[in-house]
């Protein structure tokens, strides 16, 4: 049985106001980008290699594939630049350690590079450990899966030099995937605005003055960003650094498990940053714009299409105007569901296992060989 023409432009007539009642979030947000956006970020400031200290902190876990190549990597990524000290932080049960010993030995590097073993399982507790310990003026941490080319660091070390920057992080050059371009786009434009809710870890510089020792929750993970937040509660800002750019070199083989630990992470971050009355209210805003980003919009997504294919399929008369809004209406939706729809399912499924008390906030990373 055909809807009739009034009937059909009421329901359509519905989901516009549908819509528009769900969709004030991501209007918002989406204002906010563009002016982030068009704003653009500013110079950077200028790294005095004499005047600050630096140390590189890099948390391993069962790295023995990989670890070597960090290492030279992180020796031409600091080559020339003095007071920079490295530290590993190491919880392995496999040969890490000693291999991280042999290079280190070889190097003959015993002055500034240092390995703490048997160390307590977690990024998020070596984060807290570090930040505890290290004395320096800066604090940079780095993934043992991530490649850093040296005029990249330089870029990144420039860009925590600003005097109103507190934090400053690189981007993922190595994904070209639709979901990461688009990710990028709006991490640095929001911190053009001067306010990062979720930063990139695999990358990252702090400045030790603007950090509390209360930083990090290590039940919550997402430690990336909880510093950022942490350096933006003194009025400083946490800025993405787009010359700073780093690619993964090996995936892993639980891929999927990362990101699931990953979205469990920022989903606590996000919703502890919303109700946090010592964040700004910019900072609050953008947390429950992103939260609602991650765990609403591929629904909302689905269930559109779905409203406008069944109204669509029920329709036959000759109204073109309605239909052309229907098809528009699917087209939109449908174009929604393929971006977000692998993001979505992680997300969900990362809530899913927090409901039912499966913590993900240690993880142990299985490695593809990469030979």
């Amino acid at each position: 049985m055909s809807l009739r023409r009034s009937d059909t432009i009421m329901s359509f007539g519905v989901i516009i106001l549908f819509l528009s009642l769900l969709l004030i979030p991501n209007i918002m947000h989406t204002t906010l980008i563009l002016i982030g956006y068009i704003r653009g970020r500013g110079a950077l400031g200028t790294f005095a290699l004499e005047g600050l200290s630096v140390t590189v902190i890099l948390p391993t876990r069962n790295e023995e594939l990989i670890i070597e190549q960090k290492l030279y990597d992180i020796e031409q990524m600091i080559s020339g630049i003095e007071n920079c000290k490295v530290r590993v932080y190491d919880c392995s049960e496999d040969k890490t350690s000693s291999i991280v010993e042999d290079f280190i030995v070889r190097g003959k590097m015993d002055e500034n590079w240092s390995l703490a073993k048997n160390c307590l399982k977690g990024k998020s507790n070596t984060v807290h450990r570090a930040i505890h310990e290290v004395d320096s003026d800066v604090i940079v941490f780095t993934d043992a899966d991530a490649l850093i080319e040296r005029d990249s660091f330089l870029a990144l070390l420039d860009g925590i030099s600003g005097k109103m920057v507190g934090a400053a992080c690189g981007v993922n050059k190595g994904d070209r995937s639709i979901y990461r371009i688009i990710s990028n786009f709006i991490r640095t434009s929001e911190s053009n605005l001067g306010a990062s809710v979720i930063f990139e870890g695999s990358i990252c510089a702090f400045k030790m003055s603007e950090l509390s020792l209360d930083s990090i929750d290590v039940n919550r993970n997402a430690d990336d960003s909880q510093l950022a937040i942490s350096a933006q509660k003194n009025g400083k800002s946490a800025i993405f650094i787009s010359e700073c750019e780093f690619h993964d070199m090996a995936e892993v083989v639980n891929s999927s498990i990362r990101k699931e630990r990953r979205a469990q992470g920022l989903v606590r971050h996000l919703n502890s940053s919303i109700f946090d009355s010592r964040n700004s209210l910019l900072i609050r805003l953008l947390a429950a714009f992103n939260l609602h980003l991650l765990t609403f919009i591929p629904i909302l997504c689905l269930t559109i299409f779905l409203i406008a294919f069944g109204i669509h399929s029920s329709f036959i008369d000759d109204d073109i105007l309605s239909n052309n809004l229907l098809i528009v209406t699917m087209f939109l939706s449908g174009f929604g569901i393929i971006i977000t729809a692998r993001g979505g399912i992680t997300v969900y499924s990362s809530i899913l296992k927090i409901i039912f008390g499966r913590d993900l906030s240690t993880w142990n990373p299985q490695r593809k060989s990469l030979d």
